[in-house]
């Protein structure tokens, strides 16, 4: 049986010689560079009519009390408006201070936040609010927090001060004088520290509620929606994160001061004064 060939298509240009023409590119626009400075603190470069840097965060522009009322109400605005997509998912709507309780409790992490929260609702009565760790361990706690400055505050007021009197009573104590059969030093020394300690206990409840309020209030969550938000939800976790490694060098700093310095310093002392 003979097969049937299939016509074959011909190229009419190809059969005049003519090369196929290329298809037409439009223009390319030309591309104006964007101006660009660099940061004074981390030096990456940045939009020249930036106020702020978005890698580190450095002021760029000296900002006055109107411009900070303006960014917070600008990001609360932002707020608003992801609010009205997602008003199917509401939460409590119990505040305390102007801000969500549940705002409050996830600035605390977890289960902490509920204890917290009971002590800052006495604060903000008008009550005074007890914390057993401001009792025991205010330094370490406030280092846990990221608060450096009160941490030395609390460190320097119970230790620093014990290791002072200890030094003006040590050479009264080794005359004999003592009180209720216990050296003068020693019982100074507690009858203060018990004290201090006792202040701290009241006082970082406050501290802390007012901390609390502060940085909620900068990420514009005052008078919020009583609606889930994701983005604000991590933001206040974020910020509100404890630090394991804080904690462990406000330990290492406090062993330190002790071991290194108070307990070789009143030893030298006794020494001296026996000598």
């Amino acid at each position: 049986m003979s097969q049937e060939k299939k016509p074959v298509k011909k190229n009419p240009q190809a059969s005049t010689g003519q090369p196929e023409p290329k298809p037409q590119q439009e223009p390319q626009k030309a591309q104006v560079p964007e101006e660009t400075i660099r940061c004074p603190q981390c030096g990456r470069e940045i939009a020249a009519n930036s106020h702020k840097c978005m890698i580190c965060g450095c002021r760029l522009v000296e900002e006055t009390e109107t411009d900070l009322r303006q960014e917070w109400e600008e990001r609360r605005q932002a707020i608003l408006k992801r609010a009205e997509g997602l008003a199917n998912q509401g939460i409590p709507e119990a505040k305390l201070g102007g801000f969500l309780e549940e705002d409050i409790k996830a600035f605390w992490y977890e289960g902490k936040g509920y204890k917290m929260l009971g002590k800052f609702r006495k604060v903000e009565q008008g009550k005074m609010a007890f914390s057993p760790l401001g009792l025991f361990f205010p330094s370490f706690w406030l280092a846990y927090r990221g608060r450096w400055a009160m941490s030395f505050a609390a460190l320097g007021s119970i230790y620093g001060l014990s290791f002072v009197l200890n030094l003006l009573l040590t050479p009264l104590s080794m005359q004999g004088l003592n009180i209720g059969g216990m050296a003068i030093n020693d019982f100074v020394v507690s009858v203060i520290t018990t004290f201090i300690s006792f202040f701290w206990a009241f006082y970082l409840p406050k501290y802390f509620w007012k901390v609390t309020k502060e940085t909620l209030y900068e990420m514009g969550c005052e008078n919020r929606p009583p609606v889930y938000d994701d983005e604000v939800v991590r933001e206040i976790l974020t910020a509100g994160k404890p630090s394991w490694v804080n904690l462990a060098i406000a330990v290492t700093c406090w062993l330190l001061l002790v071991v290194a310095i108070v307990n070789p310093t009143l030893e030298l002392l006794q020494s001296r004064l026996l000598g």
